[in-house]
């Protein structure tokens, strides 16, 4: 089985509002899976693509550049989870070529099949 940790940012870190930020861990069993980023907007219940494309990502410790807290994710004050994902074949066929530059963040009511949450840290928007 999988298992991943976020170590960077911290729980109850605040991020500023439409900064990207690395964010880092580790990972365990990988396999042919991807490692992907999402930021869950708690107040909204969505969750939004928060990485640029699939890293080369490989078992032990990893980094990549989250596209940061979109100006439609809330307001200051809120909390929203970085949430490090696992992709298997359905979920990276779903996540194939959505855009996510010019701050424009794919969103989702529910994670795309196949997409597992691996770990999972709170941040605040500032």
């Amino acid at each position: 089985m999988t298992t991943a940790e976020i170590t960077r940012p911290e729980n109850g870190d605040r991020l500023r509002e439409d900064r990207d930020f690395e964010v880092e861990g580790s990972v365990r069993n990988l396999g042919k899976e991807d490692l992907r980023l999402f930021i869950y907007a708690e107040k909204r219940s969505t969750f939004y693509l928060a990485d640029y494309r699939a890293e080369d990502v490989h078992d032990g410790r990893w980094s990549i550049r989250s596209t940061g807290i979109g100006r439609e994710f809330g307001r200051e004050g809120d909390s929203h989870l970085v949430l490090a994902v696992t992709a298997d074949g359905a979920c990276r066929q779903r996540l194939s070529g959505l855009d996510t530059g010019d701050d424009h963040y794919p969103s989702f009511s529910a994670l795309p099949r196949g997409c597992k949450v691996r770990a999972q840290i709170r941040v605040i928007e500032e």
